[in-house]
C-alpha cells in the first residue's frame, strides 16, 4: 500500500520544508493516502446513492400529483422536491476536477443548472402590468414534448434556457416567486411560488403541463443513475478511473472539489453574486425558497469530505493528513469549519435568502456577507494546507 511520507532532507531544503513521497516502507505515517482516495470514493458511491433513492421518491410523489391534481397532491410533491435536495446537496463537493458529474459527458449541466430563464419553459407573469406572456416550450403546441426534443434545448439559446433538471421541475411545481401577497402589492417574503393546480388541472396546457413534468424528473433519475453506477463499486468505470490515478492527483481531486465549492461557486456565484445583484433570480432555488437548505448542504458536504465521514461510513481523510503534517494548521482549518457551520446556519435560521439579500436591511446582508467570507477564508486555508503536503490547487473557479 503506498503512503504519503514526509523527509526531512538536511542541508538540501530550508528548515521546516517537506517533500512528499509514495513510498512503501513508511513505518512512522499513520495515514496513507490510498486510505484516503479508498474512504472518499466510499463516501461518493453511498451519497449518490442516496441521491437517487430520493429522487426515485420525488418521482412517485409527481406521478401521484399528475395522476390526480389535488392540493394535497401538489403539497407533497414540493415536499419531496425539497427532501430530494438535501442529500443531493451534499454531492457537490463531488465536482470541479472533471470526474463523472462533471467531465466532457457529465450530466452536471442537466441535474443542477441555474439561474433559469422561465419563460424557456412556460408562461410568466409581470405583477406590475398584470401580464402573461405565453411562450416556452410548453405553450408552443408545436413542439412535440418528448424526452429527447426537451432534452435537445437545454442551453440551446444561452446558459439560461434551461429545459432540464432540479430547478426546471422546481419551477413547474412552485411558478415564480413574485415575494407578494396575492392580490396585492405588499412585499412578502415568507411566500414562495404560488403555481395554481389549475395549472394541471382545468388550464388549457395541463396535459402537456403534466407530460413536461413527468419526462424531466425520469429524465432526472436518469442522469442520476448514470452517477450512481459510475461509482457502484471499484469496479465501476468512475470509481476505477479515479482509483488509478496517482495519489497526487487523486488527493488534489480532493481539495478543488472542496476549495472550488467553498470559495468559486458557494461563496462566489452562489451567494456573493446573488447578494450584489440583490436579485432574487440569482439564487440557487429562487421558486421554492429552498436556497437557505442548499447553502446548508453544499458546505455540510465540504465538511463531510474534511473528516471522512458520510452516514455509516467513516475513514481516513485529507484532514488527518494535514493533522499529521502540521498540527497547527489542521486545528485553524478545524476552527474555520466550525465557526462557518454557525454563519451558514445563521442563514437557514433566518431564511427566506431572498430576504436577506434583497430587503435592503443591512443587518440581513451581513448575515449573509459573513458567510460570504468565512467561506472564502475557508477555501484559502484548504489550499494552504494542501501545500504543506505538496498538493497545489486553487479555489477560485477558473475562468
Amino acid at each position: 500500500m503506498k503512503s504519503f511520507k514526509l523527509l526531512a532532507i538536511a542541508g538540501a531544503l530550508t528548515a521546516g520544508s517537506l517533500l512528499i513521497s509514495c513510498g512503501d516502507d513508511d513505518s512512522t505515517s499513520k495515514t496513507s493516502s490510498a486510505s484516503v482516495k479508498q474512504n472518499y470514493a466510499a463516501m461518493i458511491t453511498a451519497n449518490y446513492s442516496d441521491a437517487l433513492l430520493s429522487a426515485n421518491q420525488l418521482k412517485t410523489a409527481i406521478a401521484t400529483f399528475v395522476a390526480n391534481p389535488t392540493t394535497q397532491t401538489h403539497a407533497a410533491a414540493k415536499q419531496a422536491w425539497k427532501d430530494s435536495r438535501e442529500p443531493y446537496g451534499l454531492t457537490e463537493v463531488y465536482r470541479f476536477w472533471a470526474g463523472p458529474i462533471d467531465d466532457e459527458n457529465g450530466p452536471e449541466g442537466a441535474i443542477n443548472a441555474w439561474p433559469l430563464n422561465e419563460n424557456f419553459i412556460d408562461y410568466v407573469y409581470n405583477p406590475m402590468t398584470h401580464e402573461v406572456i405565453n411562450e416556452g416550450l410548453i405553450n408552443d403546441v408545436n413542439f412535440n414534448l418528448t424526452i429527447d426534443n426537451i432534452v435537445n434545448q437545454n442551453e440551446s439559446v444561452d446558459e439560461k434556457s434551461i429545459s432540464i433538471g432540479y430547478h426546471a421541475i422546481e419551477f413547474l411545481l412552485w411558478g415564480q416567486d413574485f415575494n407578494m401577497a396575492p392580490g396585492t402589492t405588499t412585499t412578502d417574503y415568507s411566500l414562495s411560488g404560488q403555481r395554481p393546480v389549475t395549472d394541471f388541472t382545468t388550464d388549457a396546457l395541463a396535459e402537456r403541463r403534466k407530460t413536461y413534468l413527468t419526462l424531466i424528473t425520469d429524465q432526472l433519475i436518469s442522469d442520476l443513475t448514470y452517477l450512481t453506477t459510475a461509482w457502484a463499486d471499484n469496479n465501476a468505470w468512475g470509481r476505477k478511473a479515479y482509483l488509478a490515478q496517482s495519489n497526487e492527483d487523486a488527493l488534489k481531486d480532493i481539495f478543488n472539489g472542496m476549495g472550488k465549492l467553498s470559495k468559486g461557486e458557494l461563496a462566489g456565484e452562489r451567494m456573493y453574486v446573488a447578494l450584489t445583484n440583490k436579485d432574487q433570480e440569482d439564487e440557487h432555488s429562487c421558486f421554492s425558497d429552498n436556497t437557505h437548505r442548499d447553502i446548508v448542504q453544499n458546505f455540510m458536504g465540504i465538511k463531510n469530505v474534511w473528516e471522512g465521514k458520510y452516514g455509516s461510513i467513516s475513514g481516513s481523510s485529507v484532514r488527518h493528513l494535514i493533522h499529521e503534517n502540521n498540527k497547527a494548521l489542521g486545528e485553524k482549518i478545524d476552527e474555520k469549519f466550525a465557526s462557518t457551520l454557525i454563519l451558514v446556519n445563521n442563514i437557514d435560521t433566518n431564511k427566506p435568502f431572498d430576504e436577506l439579500i434583497g430587503s435592503g436591511n443591512t443587518a440581513k446582508e451581513t448575515i449573509v456577507k459573513d458567510a460570504v467570507f468565512s467561506l472564502q477564508e475557508l477555501g484559502d486555508l484548504l489550499v494552504e494546507g494542501a501545500a504543506g503536503i505538496g498538493i497545489s490547487f486553487v479555489a477560485d473557479l477558473e475562468d
